[in-house]
């Protein structure tokens, strides 16, 4: 264990969420010194994810675990909860949690541009071969990224007839042409602008989106909705409110269906932040009672809580802890 103090800071400071703990070396502390219960994280939208445990099990920073503890067993027991499945179905539940967090994460900690769809042409490119659909559209994310600076989370679908296509988030370092189409809150395909009058609607109504296409892209297809506002338009509803609705868009694409796609449940490129702040505390866990998810761990181990609260709620949890 290293020899270290530890010295506490507000949660927040100019409204901005950081870590609480900062270690300097002066003596070696107990390990129930150095072991807090709580891990919250922060999105950009004022939301605090909690996860929370009836006994220690995170450890503060500048400190390192050698061994596999009974910490590292609660909290791999606790990421496979539920666990009332197979050890296959187990597995891939767990990969799925994995990386549907990730991607709220990443949604999360970056400004986006746009929500865009990417279709493949069977001319160019064999849209059914996950390899070979891996390989270029990869590629072509890739190049844009280190030529043009783009970043991009992007997540694989498939057509009812098994068609590979994407549906993601990009910022603004592309090339884009007006497609002379609409989206309308509702429809399920953009429309042009006499079929827009037809239904009694204008360009400039809060509830129709322009339709961009992406000129740089070459594999097929594409479109792309500016998103407006903070980086999100809390206007149109079926793309996104906030932060969190948006993760919310992206990561309903991914089901236990896309192993059979890629290895991956999603591909990011460029200079993304791809963990939100975070602070590694103390809380009472019965604070989230009435709102958050609780389960029994294995081996009478106690509980485990997820919740999503306020920033408001969460400072006033960390009074009630204290």
């Amino acid at each position: 264990m290293k020899a270290s103090t530890v010295k506490y800071a507000s949660a927040f400071q100019d409204g901005v969420p950081f870590k609480v703990v900062r270690p300097s070396p002066v003596r070696t502390y107990h390990k129930s010194e150095i072991t807090r219960n709580a891990k919250v994280k922060f999105t950009r939208d004022g939301l605090c994810k909690v996860t929370c445990f009836s006994r220690p099990v995170y450890h503060l920073e500048g400190f390192e675990v050698n061994e596999r503890s009974e910490r590292a067993f609660i909290l791999q027991e606790a990421d496979k909860l539920p666990a009332e499945k197979s050890e296959g179905e187990r597995k891939r539940s767990d990969s799925l949690k994995r990386a549907k967090d990730k991607i709220f994460e990443i949604v999360s900690c970056n400004d986006w541009a746009y929500m865009a769809t990417f279709t493949l042409d069977k001319s160019k490119i064999d849209r059914y071969n996950p390899e070979e659909v891996q390989k270029r559209f990869s590629s072509w994310l890739y190049n844009c990224a280190k030529r043009k600076g783009l970043i991009a989370l992007v997540v694989p679908e498939l057509h009812k007839d098994g068609a590979i296509h994407f549906h993601g988030l990009i910022n603004n370092a592309l090339n884009m042409t007006f497609s002379e189409t609409y989206k309308v809150k509702g429809d399920k395909h953009p429309v042009k602008l006499s079929t827009l009058k037809k239904k009694g609607k204008s360009p400039k109504d809060d509830d129709v989106k322009e339709v961009f296409n992406v000129a740089d892209y070459n594999l097929g297809f594409s479109t792309a909705i500016k998103l407006t506002g903070n980086g999100f338009d809390e206007a149109y509803e079926e793309l996104a409110e906030s932060v969190s609705r948006v993760a919310y868009y992206m990561t309903k694409y991914c089901t236990k269906d896309l192993d059979k796609i890629f290895g991956s449940y999603y591909i990011a490129v460029g200079k993304l932040q791809r963990e939100m702040p975070y602070v590694i505390c103390n809380l009472d866990i019965e604070a989230f009672r009435d709102c958050g998810r609780f389960f029994n761990l294995p081996e009478g181990l106690g509980e485990v809580c997820y919740a999503t609260i306020t920033k408001d709620d969460f400072e006033g949890v960390m009074l009630q802890s204290e």
